[in-house]
């Protein structure tokens, strides 16, 4: 989903949750993942200014905690919390047709507490086939399915390749106005050639696939909008 398997695609071929955010606040900081050896993110208000502009700069936080890789980034995106929301749900934006096949299955019911979860397989052929699926879980913080106001999701391998150790990340979306939404992420990798500067890299690509991307509500039933307050 997002810019994730590009990421680990980009580690592999060009040789390929305890993920904890606290945005109740758009001052809020994101809560360190391994506690003692990382800083918390400094989050962008993303408040209008008087011509109804916002700050377009990403913070990043990025670092090495000896077991994986981590990134933070957080970015404002001048658009309504549903349409970037709606990203994270369209298969064109959630895969990569041109170097990974992916094959994604909406489990329904989703878990107790879950608005959605997406369970992702995805595909790669170069000198060796890899396959790894990954768990795309969203669960509403604040408001409803309806009218959401902030939106965790986070991302965990559910099964595949041993190449792909350690994998978890989170998305995080709060509506600051009608017009602006915070976005934060978080990803842990550990796969070969990562580092911390490629782990940042695709957490930037996520930010600016949420400001420009094609939301995706197709599918979305009546039943399926229920008050998770």
């Amino acid at each position: 989903m997002l810019i994730i398997p590009v990421l680990l695609l980009g580690l592999f071929i060009f040789r390929g949750p305890h993920v904890i955010l606290s945005l109740s606040t758009a001052t809020a900081d994101i809560a360190n993942g391994a506690k003692g050896q990382e800083q918390s993110l400094d989050l962008p208000k993303c408040e209008p200014d008087a011509q109804g502009n916002i700050d377009q700069t990403l913070t990043v936080n990025k670092g090495d905690t000896g077991s994986f890789y981590w990134a933070e980034v957080a970015g404002c995106v001048s658009r309504p919390f549903l349409d970037t929301w709606g990203v994270t749900h369209n298969p064109a934006e959630m895969g990569v047709s041109d170097l990974a096949k992916s094959i994604v299955k909406a489990i329904v019911p989703p878990p107790a507490g879950a608005s959605h979860l997406y369970r992702v397989s995805y595909t790669v052929q170069d000198f060796i086939t890899i396959s790894w699926t990954l768990d795309w879980l969203h669960q509403i913080l604040q408001g409803t399915l309806a009218a959401p106001k902030e939106v965790l999701i986070t991302i965990s391998k559910y099964d595949g390749s041993s190449l792909i150790q350690h994998f978890a990340g989170s998305i995080r979306l709060l509506q600051i106005a009608p017009q602006v939404t915070l976005a934060a992420t978080r990803l842990e990798v550990k796969v070969p050639q990562a580092n911390p500067d490629k782990v940042a890299q695709g957490g930037t690509e996520i930010i600016g696939r949420l400001r420009v991307g094609t939301p995706y509500w197709d599918g979305m039933s009546s039943s399926q909008l229920v008050d998770f307050e």
